[in-house]
């Protein structure tokens, strides 16, 4: 048996598949690392938002007071 097709042999069918796993991974890897940042910056948003907000809020019932 020769070697000249990888995909003939049990040990490059192996090889193979451990190349697309550890390609496969890594996309998943990057996808979750970029869902993870777009959500940190949404909440960051979210919390600004929610801080102004409740600046506004105390803001005009200090001015209703006086």
């Amino acid at each position: 048996m020769t070697r000249d097709h990888k995909l003939t042999t049990a040990d490059g069918y192996r090889d193979l598949l451990d190349q697309i796993s550890q390609t496969y991974t890594q996309g998943r890897v990057r996808a979750m690392q970029a869902v993870n940042a777009q959500l940190v910056e949404t909440y960051w948003q979210v919390g600004r938002h929610i801080v102004s907000s409740s600046r506004a809020a105390s803001s005009a019932r200090t001015t209703a007071r006086r």
